[in-house]
């Protein structure tokens, strides 16, 4: 709902001074539950509940407020088709809006409606009878629109009554605004969910592109980290692009480990050329059964055939330090002997 402002001046008003307490408490907060308009409902347990549902009062003394109120001329309390209604004869001197739409409440005999808002359809600014200092100056010779004017079914200012009706909806639903174009548009361009691919497809890209690239130790890889890229752990959105940045970094796996004499290919601590056989030591399998979660326990098994020192094994199977040299001295020919 729109904030409706009360200026400072009404402390300092005459007219409101002369109310009793509970007129001033009732005519100063119905301020913030009127419409653009300065207009709400009359009747007087109405009233009650939404201005003062707190106050123990009855529904007779809040009807001779706003009788007194009437009187005072504060408020122009009127009946339309049986039923009661209130317009704040001060609303625009205690209000400085810069926007008004019209009400869904019918006016008082001989009151004039201000009007300024953008048009639903062409989002030009339309202002009816706007005065103060958001009006927009008047070019020479144009014709000040009327109310009368945006009453159609695409022209009707939005109100409070009309948001999400049907009436107020364009008949014609194949045109789109600007701005409907714009959010279908950026609908169009969410990416959409990461789907993790399996060995087959990375095996038929890396075929595909040529390289060798290891595809069990790709999928291996990327699963136990999280499908992540980089230190800041950013979520993956493309595989294929993963693929060619091992391609680029000439992360292939055991395939093409070539041995430096020192730490592996390059000299990045990748093992000394030598891989381990398929089927690992007895003491290693049970060394692997520390290895958490379990489903983790293939991947660090694929990076110890690789022979990596035991700080590359804790590295890239994020385990402890002291569990991966346990499983490094498992795979010694000493101890397997």
């Amino acid at each position: 709902m729109d904030r409706a402002y009360l200026h400072a001046s009404i402390s300092l008003s005459l007219q409101v001074a002369e109310l009793s307490i509970l007129g001033q408490l009732i005519f100063e907060r119905m301020f913030p539950h009127a419409d653009h308009q300065g207009r709400l409902p009359g009747h007087a347990k109405k009233i009650r509940a939404l201005v003062i549902p707190l106050i123990e009062t009855s529904s007779k003394e809040v009807d001779e407020q706003l009788r007194q109120m009437h009187d005072a001329g504060l408020i122009v309390w009127y009946v339309v088709g049986g039923e009661k209604y209130i317009q704040l004869v001060s609303w625009w001197k205690f209000q400085d809006r810069r926007f008004a739409h019209a009400s869904k409440h019918p006016a008082p005999d001989g009151w004039t409606d201000r009007l300024r808002f953008h048009h639903p359809v062409t989002h030009e600014l339309v202002e009816v009878n706007w005065e103060g200092r958001y009006a927009e100056p008047r070019k020479s010779g144009r014709k000040e629109p009327t109310q009368d004017a945006y009453v159609g079914p695409l022209h009707r200012p939005p109100t409070q009554a009309a948001y999400g009706t049907e009436e107020c909806a364009p008949t014609d639903t194949d045109t789109d605004t600007d701005k409907e174009k714009d959010q279908k548009s950026a609908r169009a361009k969410k990416p959409h969910a990461f789907i993790p691919p399996t060995v087959d497809e990375v095996r038929a890209y890396c075929t595909e592109r040529g390289n060798k690239i290891d595809p069990e130790h790709f999928v291996d890889s990327n699963e136990a980290k999280g499908w992540v890229i980089g230190k800041n752990r950013t979520p993956a959105k493309d595989w294929k692009a993963m693929v060619r940045t091992w391609e680029r970094n000439d992360n292939a796996g055991p395939e093409t480990v070539v041995d430096d004499g020192k730490h592996g290919p390059g000299g990045d601590d990748r093992g000394n050329g030598e891989d381990h056989p398929a089927v690992l030591p007895a003491a290693t399998e049970a060394a692997l059964e520390e290895v958490t979660p379990p489903d983790k326990r293939k991947f660090v098994a694929s990076i110890l055939r690789r022979n990596l020192p035991p700080s590359a094994l804790a590295r890239d199977g994020s385990i402890p330090l002291a569990l991966a040299e346990r499983l490094v001295n498992t795979m010694r020919p000493e101890a397997v002997n």
